[in-house]
């Protein structure tokens, strides 16, 4: 079963100032931002990924661009112990 029927990836975008959220709209939806670090989550279409991180590296407004790294996580759970129990002193 795929968690995410389209595929996304989220990117993060660190900016040198909080005027520049507006800016990266354009680029993917945002998802969440932080005006105290200086930082945009984007969600973008995999096929045009590699496009949009090319391109906003070379802004003069964007510090540094990091690909999420979700969608390389393992996230099949059948392996799992169902009988697992915490330690009593929990």
């Amino acid at each position: 079963m795929e968690l995410f029927s389209k595929k996304r990836r989220g990117i993060y975008v660190y900016f040198k100032h909080v005027r520049d959220i507006n800016k990266l709209e354009k680029y993917g939806n945002v998802i969440s931002y932080s005006k105290k670090n200086r930082y945009i989550y984007l969600y973008v279409d995999e096929n045009k990924l590699n496009n949009i991180v090319s391109e906003l590296e070379t802004k003069k407004f964007v510090k540094k661009v990091i690909k999420s790294e979700l969608v390389d996580l393992s996230l099949d759970f059948s392996r799992v112990d169902k009988n697992f129990s915490l330690p009593e002193e929990y």
